[in-house]
């Protein structure tokens, strides 16, 4: 059973980002939100499945192709057995007007690297435009100065991004083909870009995965990822 335990870096940016989901809330998704945890207290009780509502999140995958080899993940080692590719504006559009109504959340990835679609931009944006808490994760392998820019003016709400390692060879033992310096000079990149515009969004989440070659790294990656400009550190 995986265990994940947070750590806050930044309240000032954390309760920002509490804020803004706060903000998100109508009428209309709070009653969504009540008629699912009505039907999950209904069907606990019953033993009967009872199903009120809409999701208040759900995923969407903006790409199902990767730039690394992680060997636990199906997308990065081959073993995707189903179509691979990248989601078109449309379906997009059609899934946030049936959804912008109910539903608070939209994550943007599923099991691929969500840079690889040249419309995450405009995704993003169409997101925000309907009031829709956003969030992507991300290798950071694409967090250039443009990227960095693009998606905070688009108003992306959440960014997770995979650092599981303070040195070279403990990073890339899992995220094959990985570069550690290009990943941390992204972070870096993004919250030098977003304290410029004077703004508290993309909350910057570094999520740390637990393996027997890194356990021992876990306390200077927290430290490490404070010094980048991080938020919030996951250990999983």
């Amino acid at each position: 059973m995986k265990i994940t335990r947070t750590y806050i870096l930044s309240w000032k940016h954390f309760f920002a980002d509490l804020f803004r989901i706060l903000h998100l809330l109508t009428p209309a998704r709070i009653g969504n939100w009540l008629l699912l945890e009505g039907s999950y207290h209904i069907s606990a009780i019953t033993g009967k499945i009872k199903h009120y509502g809409i999701p208040s999140a759900f995923s969407v995958e903006s790409s199902a192709l990767c730039n690394l080899k992680c060997p636990e993940c199906i997308t990065g080692s081959g073993r995707l057995s189903r179509p691979k590719g990248l989601m078109d504006m449309g379906s997009f559009r059609s899934v946030i007007e049936q959804s912008r109504k109910k539903s608070v959340w939209i994550q943007l990835h599923f099991q691929g690297e969500p840079f690889l679609n040249p419309l995450l931009t405009d995704m993003i944006a169409f997101a925000t435009q309907n009031k829709m808490y956003s969030s992507i994760s991300t290798n950071g392998h694409f967090l250039t100065g443009k990227n960095a820019e693009d998606i905070i003016d688009a108003g992306l709400s959440r960014i997770i991004i995979s650092l599981d390692g303070i040195t070279q060879d403990a990073y890339e033992t899992y995220r094959t083909n990985g570069n550690f310096l290009q990943v941390t000079e992204g972070i870096r990149t993004l919250a030098r870009i977003r304290r410029q515009k004077k703004v508290h969004h993309p909350l910057i989440l570094i999520q740390f995965l637990v393996f027997s070659h890194n356990q021992h790294q876990m306390k200077l990656a927290r430290k490490l990822a404070k010094q980048l400009g991080a938020d919030v550190f996951s250990v999983k």
